[in-house]
């Protein structure tokens, strides 16, 4: 879109962001003249929603406020904690769940163009790697393309005042997204990250436009050199061999820095910042934030050690939000009998919370012991189940801890009360005798009453999310169903996911948490059985730095055509083939591809479980790598 002076809306919107320190904040190092960043902190997160809560006070009859969702369980309970936190200021709020990009600039175009009322759009788990604006304006360029009047000003839609937050741990953050001016906010977790502070100090550099034609040139492979980073009048006294240099050593570091994917801190987690910020903490926004976390684990998007820091701090307030002891008790008054009596502070609550080291055996209060060993991924890559030896090794562990396979065999809520009280300390005791060194991890519980079967494990509640997630028609694999019926499915699909966590009614909730757990299962048992048939029958090919599958068609294949299942499968033979490996434990990344009935494939490439990243730790090339094969 061009301006009457000529500069592209998206050029303009970089040299706005130039000038504008009103709701931005330097950054520790930033040089005199250059762009303030709109990036904000876990400690700034709380001005968000001030700003929300006074936009919705200046028209309260108005819906002001706009949250695009990605279909992913950090970004489905970040969505509820921030509902509940709407709800309970009495906010007007719409919620919309967001595929993929192609959906997000559908919901652009149908939902906020046009709705003069919009101050404030928060997009969960979607948006940062992107540059949002120069996307965003381009599909409204394409709307207005015959428009009588002339092309609609970006920077006015769908009203000037309306501003974008983008809470999402994917990353690299583009650059664009931190620098195009206040209009762009993203709410980012403070990890340092000298490549990105270089380049939003030095972007007016990369915007020179006596280069911008030498701008797609390859560049250099290699370290680039430390130079001096120049600000705006500095750069522009130099000679023009010497901007030209200083040109393509910022552009080596802009590949360098887009070079690799990773993931930062859960968007649960920063949520649960602004919850404590104003003072709301409970048992539910705890339980939502773990559970966010916990997507993190079981999908393995982090290195394990940041696992473990945060899933701590949330241990900790666990402990100041469930007492036990005898001076935690409050009165309780019974109207009907007229008697008051003094209960335990979590008693009085709808659930509490436990801090536990949870065993790596997925689902495993959902079915018997035995099921949840077999098509655990974890114990299945390290026994190496596929094969006659592997079951040999699970069957001789069970000995080895004294539980009969009888026993193994019965639901978990049915085995002996005694075997259940010995499970984890026995587990772990024996399974070091069979490579199982990492069998636990923090993490929390909640418990909803007495009964066995209400305690629900947060790996629990994320199995169940990405069931729901994925349970719709569009997931058959069929591409030529109607746009309609496609986007009506994923709405339900997202609603009964959202309900599970936000539902008023407990009953609701368990029903529809108990679908998804069970949907789970069978996915479960879809993965283990796929990815023993591919490791036992060697359909996997190695091609240099890489592991290629391609699933055949089949009954049980049909089950993975969706990104989350194929993930889990993809994450479940990566971490296997690497256990058969003899030399070298480096994890290697593995592209699966599986058919659809349209006699196309979806693709997805992982690397494998985040305890065998290499030294560069969650900078992964892979991803940059494989997203750049797929545009070509």
């Amino acid at each position: 879109v061009q301006r009457e002076d000529g500069r592209s809306d998206k050029r303009a919107r970089r040299e706005e962001g130039h000038r504008l320190l009103v709701g931005g904040r330097w950054r520790h190092g930033a040089a005199r003249g250059a762009a303030p960043t709109m990036l904000y902190g876990r400690e700034d997160v709380a001005q968000l929603y001030q700003r929300i809560r006074e936009c919705s006070a200046a028209s309260p009859a108005a819906v002001t406020v706009l949250i695009l969702v990605s279909l992913e369980a950090d970004g489905v309970v970040t969505c509820a904690m921030l509902t509940k936190l709407l709800e309970q200021d009495e906010i007007p709020h719409k919620v919309k769940p967001i595929k993929d990009y192609g959906a997000l600039g559908e919901v652009f175009e149908n939902d906020i163009v046009d709705d003069a009322e919009l101050r404030n759009i928060v997009l969960l788990q979607c948006g940062a790697i992107v540059d949002l604006f120069d996307m965003l304006g381009g599909r409204l360029a394409e709307m207005d393309a015959e428009r009588a009047g002339g092309p609609r000003s970006f920077d006015e839609t769908p009203h000037p005042e309306c501003r974008f937050w983008i809470l999402d741990s994917h990353r690299p953050v583009a650059v664009e997204n931190a620098t195009c001016g206040e209009r762009l906010c993203v709410l980012h977790d403070d990890e340092p990250n000298e490549d990105l502070d270089a380049l939003v100090e030095q972007e007016h550099i990369l915007n020179d436009p006596d280069f911008q034609d030498e701008e797609d040139e390859d560049e250099e492979d290699g370290r680039p050199t430390q130079r001096r980073r120049l600000d705006p009048s500095a750069y522009a006294q130099l000679s023009p061999d010497s901007r030209a240099s200083q040109f393509h050593a910022v552009r080596r570091l802009q590949v360098q820095y887009y070079a690799s994917s990773w993931r930062a801190a859960a968007s649960a987690v920063l949520m649960y910042r602004l919850v404590t910020d104003l003072n709301r903490t409970s048992n539910c926004m705890l339980w939502l934030a773990a559970v966010g976390l916990t997507d993190q684990l079981v999908h393995e998007r982090v290195e394990y050690h940041k696992y473990v820091f945060e899933a701590q701090q949330l241990q900790e307030e666990v402990a100041s939000l469930n007492h036990s002891g005898d001076a935690e008790t409050r009165e309780v008054h019974d109207a009907d009998s007229g008697v008051t009596v003094n209960v335990a502070q979590h008693i009085g609550s709808s659930m509490r919370l436990e801090s536990v080291q949870e065993l790596r055996l997925s689902l495993l209060r959902h079915w018997s012991l035995l099921e949840a060993m077999e098509n655990s991924a974890y114990v299945a890559t390290r026994l190496g189940l596929w094969n006659q030896r592997g079951r040999e090794n699970l069957r001789s562990w069970l000995c080895r801890m004294g539980f009969p396979l009888a026993q193994c065999r019965q639901l978990y809520e049915y085995m002996k009360p005694e075997i259940r009280e010995g499970l984890h300390e026995k587990m772990v005791l024996f399974g070091s005798e069979y490579g199982l060194m990492n069998l636990t991890y923090p993490s929390l519980r909640r418990v909803t009453s007495y009964e066995l079967g209400a305690t629900v494990s947060a790996a629990d509640m994320v199995f169940a999310i990405d069931a729901q997630l994925e349970a719709s028609s569009g997931a058959s694999g069929q591409t030529d169903q109607p746009e309609e019926e496609v986007r009506s499915a994923i709405n339900d699909s997202f609603s009964n996911a959202l309900r599970m966590l936000t539902s008023s009614s407990a009953k609701a909730r368990e029903e529809v948490q108990q679908r998804g757990i069970e949907r789970s299962k069978e996915l479960m048992r879809a993965m283990i059985s796929t990815g023993h048939s591919v490791l036992a029958t060697r359909n996997f090919e190695q091609l240099g730095d890489f592991t290629q599958v391609i699933l055949r068609e089949s009954v049980e294949t049909e089950k993975f055509t969706q990104e989350q299942s194929l993930t889990k499968l993809a994450l479940f033979l990566a971490d296997a083939l690497r256990e058969t490996r003899k030399n070298s434990k480096e994890a290697i990344p593995v592209l699966i591809a599986a058919p659809k009935k349209d006699r196309t494939h979806l693709v997805v490439a992982v690397l494998g479980s985040a305890r065998f990243w290499g030294p560069s730790g969650g900078g992964k090339a892979v991803g940059e790598g494989f997203l750049q094969a797929a545009r070509d």
